[in-house]
């Protein structure tokens, strides 16, 4: 091809797009609804949300300077459920895309002006020589046969949607190519989950001149030039508006005019915007199942004590389920390619997307209510009347709506919740449990609990006379809590069910959510971190420095040896004092140690710790540390206990014979004779146990305490980091285990006979004689 060839196709384009444009704001203006908003100088303020890796800030800025937010989205058919949801107030996209949401919702309404006329690009890596060769290929296609495939596949007549048969013979070979699967009707997964669209087939007019055939590798917008750029495709289509700054990484073919548009919210008749959100403040049917049909038959990561595993298997019965005990735990079953997906309430998910990029929501179902819960006493039921009327209030003066745009936006300063801890208690004191790996609705900043729920119930015990004190523990153990009257109360992203309401009490709904299944992104990667210097500081620092959150971890190893070293000290003597009495055969000290020995042993650590703290001192003012550090108590006195029979059993008969034919008394024997002898049979194996006490105690979450596991699943679930705060777990666990083992190494090298000095051996003795 000549160059004034080339430079009068390049003329004709630019006309066509020129012209495009124009036909554009026409369409606009007479084919939809009336648009909320049809001036720039209207968005003032407003929030602006676009796709992944669509990077247009400052196009939009350029039109409207003062944007109130923009807000990014992995599929469209999210970043649409939130324009009519009104979680965003307009979305960027292209002519193409926009013009058939529009055709499809009445709800929604193009912005009668662009942003700025453009072209459609098929991507390839910079300085493939093979872009010419499809180059030439794409010149010789008649444009009336590219507008004849943009008419039907923008069109309204889904039956002629159907992608043209690769049947030329394909001696060329097969190429791959990055497709979007998401941007309907450039390119998109069709019922069948084949990749279909008009960039599809351009694709294909282009390689059936070429006679090679094509693979296409369905992804995410945002992951497509990366893909190329690897060398993993060919070349990558989807919607791709060429830009300057793309120019600077890719090559192009500009295959059709393209215009970069804004889509608003339509205005029907009476003023009311088509999506009608008249509900009370966060009511939406949210439900959206296009991203579903790829799961059903995977595995779904579940955090145990939610129903969303159960009402998962509703929507998806072949789906199967692994239980976790915390959100971040679920987060790295999905990262490290464990499971498929995990369920969450779907402002859980929505804000974790936020804060994880390699996360995205593949779909929604179940609506469902959050709301508090009560015991079922009479105390309860009198608490959670005056909690519901609360809540109804807050609902009717629009307050409610005012918590939900401080914990669901992006100011962080506006993230406070009043004083709690020093309210007037004019009528009491209430206890609130809560699971703090669940923001925005309840999670740590700093050392304080905050977050959607708790500002609710501060708020709620400022207008009623009572003082709030916060318990945090694993979400299995907040109904337990209720029941047991251990907590008066618990709200925390806790979803009504018919089921609970047979065991506690519910208030009124306090949020109206649904049920969202998180995904890891296409080409997201697994397990693996960022491995430069600059991931490394970045999850350093997310871990540690921001928000003081050090402060966590010191106080979770405070915590974490706290209960260890008690645990050992008293152990070790509750141990060594049942061996006393059982040391000589004494029938009812041995029967009355081997029922609580079986019954201790048999029982995991974790049942043991709920059984002590739920039922035993159910009804008793107990912390949870005193509590943990009985339950370890126990254990670790029936291991003693078990050592000393085994160290002492070492010792042969002979010496007791030998002590008695000396004089000794069976109490000098076994304290000057047989228990130094056994000590050093039972140090190893009692250091041993003091390592796996301190492993051991990572269960205590269940019974509202902060040990340091505790404290990296709250940190893993604001930093939504998989690996790196369980390697700083690990590396803190190694040291501190090092530290503990360290002392008890001193301790028997002092107890070991020997290890002696010649002067020790020796005192007492002459040796002048």
């Amino acid at each position: 091809m000549t160059r004034v060839r080339k430079r009068l196709i390049a003329f004709l384009l630019l006309l066509v797009t020129a012209t495009a444009g124009v036909i554009h704001v026409q369409a606009a203006e007479e084919g939809t609804g009336t648009p909320e908003f049809k001036e720039f100088s209207e968005l003032s303020g407003k929030r602006v949300s676009m796709l992944n890796g669509a990077p247009f800030e400052e196009l939009v800025s350029s039109k409207v300077p003062d944007v109130g937010e923009f807000s990014y989205f992995a599929n469209m058919a999210d970043m649409t459920l939130a324009l009519s949801n009104d979680k965003t107030d307009a979305i960027l996209l292209n002519n193409a895309v926009s013009q058939l949401a529009v055709n499809r919702n009445p709800g929604l309404a193009m912005f009668p002006q662009n942003l700025q006329d453009s072209v459609f690009g098929i991507a390839f890596a910079k300085g493939d020589k093979k872009r010419d060769t499809w180059q030439a290929a794409f010149d010789s296609i008649p444009k009336k046969e590219l507008d004849a495939a943009w008419e039907k596949w923008t069109g309204s007549d889904e039956s002629v949607k159907v992608m043209p048969e690769q049947d030329w013979p394909g001696s060329g070979g097969t190429v791959q190519v990055a497709a979007c699967d998401t941007l309907e009707p450039m390119s998109y997964a069709g019922e069948g989950g084949e990749l279909k669209g008009f960039d599809l087939e351009v694709i294909l007019m282009m390689a059936k001149k070429l006679d090679v055939h094509v693979e296409f590798i369905g992804m995410e917008f945002s992951a497509i030039l990366a893909y190329v750029q690897s060398g993993k495709a060919l070349m990558g289509v989807g919607s791709i508006i060429v830009t300057d700054e793309r120019k600077e990484s890719v090559d192009f073919i500009e295959y059709y005019p393209a215009a970069f548009v804004l889509m608003v919210r339509s205005v029907q008749s009476g003023g009311e915007t088509g999506n009608d959100t008249t509900d009370q403040g966060n009511t939406t049917d949210q439900s959206n199942n296009s991203g579903l049909e790829a799961l059903k038959n995977g595995v779904a990561a579940v955090l145990t004590g939610t129903i969303d595993g159960e009402v998962t298997q509703e929507v998806m019965p072949d789906v199967k389920l692994k239980f976790f005990n915390s959100q971040a735990d679920c987060i790295a079953a999905l990262e490290s390619g464990k499971v498929d997906f995990m369920p969450m309430d779907e402002p859980i998910a929505r804000y974790m997307q936020i804060e994880n990029d390699k996360l995205e929501i593949a779909g929604t179902y179940h609506d469902t209510e959050l709301a508090a819960v009560f015991p079922k006493t009479d105390a309860g039921q009198a608490l959670c009347d005056q909690y519901s009327e609360f809540i109804d209030k807050l609902w009717e003066d629009g307050t409610m709506k005012e918590i939900d745009s401080i914990w669901f936006g992006t100011d962080e300063e506006k993230k406070t919740v009043l004083d709690y801890k020093h309210l007037p208690d004019t009528n009491g004191t209430l206890c609130m449990a809560i699971d703090a790996t669940m923001p925005p609705f309840a999670y740590l900043n700093g050392r304080q609990p905050v977050g959607y729920d708790v500002d609710i119930a501060a708020r709620f015990c400022e207008a009623n006379g009572y003082r709030l004190k916060v318990e945090v523990m694993d979400f299995g153990g907040i109904l337990p809590a209720v029941q047991s009257g251990k907590s008066d109360f618990s709200s925390c992203c806790i979803t009504v069910t018919e089921e609970r309401a047979q065991s506690v009490l519910f208030s009124s709904p306090n949020y109206h959510s649904c049920v969202a299944a998180v995904v890891m992104k296409n080409g997201a990667g697994g397990a693996s971190e960022d491995d430069s210097d600059e991931g490394i500081w970045a999850s350093f620092e997310k871990t540690f420095i921001r928000e003081d959150r050090w402060n966590l971890y010191v106080s979770g190893i405070i915590t974490t040896l706290i209960i260890t070293l008690l645990s050992a000290i008293f152990g070790t003597i509750v141990g060594f004092g049942v061996f006393l009495l059982c040391r000589r055969g004494n029938p009812v000290a041995n029967g009355i140690t081997r029922f609580c020995m079986w019954v201790i042993q048999g029982m995991p650590m974790v049942v043991l710790l709920m059984v002590l703290y739920y039922i035993i001192f159910g009804n008793v003012s107990i912390s949870g540390v005193a509590v943990a550090v009985i339950g370890f108590t126990l254990t670790f006195g029936s291991a003693v206990f078990g050592l000393l029979k085994m160290g002492v059993g070492a010792v042969d008969n002979g010496q007791y014979e030998g002590a008695y034919a000396l004089g000794y008394s069976n109490h000098k024997t076994f304290f000057r004779i047989i228990l130094p002898q056994a000590l050093p049979h039972i140090m190893p194996a009692y250091k041993g146990e003091i390592v796996n006490l301190i492993k051991a105690t990572a269960v205590v979450g269940y019974i509202a305490v902060q040990d340091l596991t505790k404290i990296g699943d709250i940190v893993r679930s604001r930093t939504y980091e998989a690996f790196f705060p369980l390697i700083a777990l690990t590396i803190i666990y190694f040291l501190l285990e090092g530290l503990l083992g360290f002392a008890v190494s001193r301790i028997h090298i002092k107890t070991d006979p020997r290890r002696r000095s010649r002067e020790k051996i020796l005192m007492g003795v002459k040796t002048d004689d």
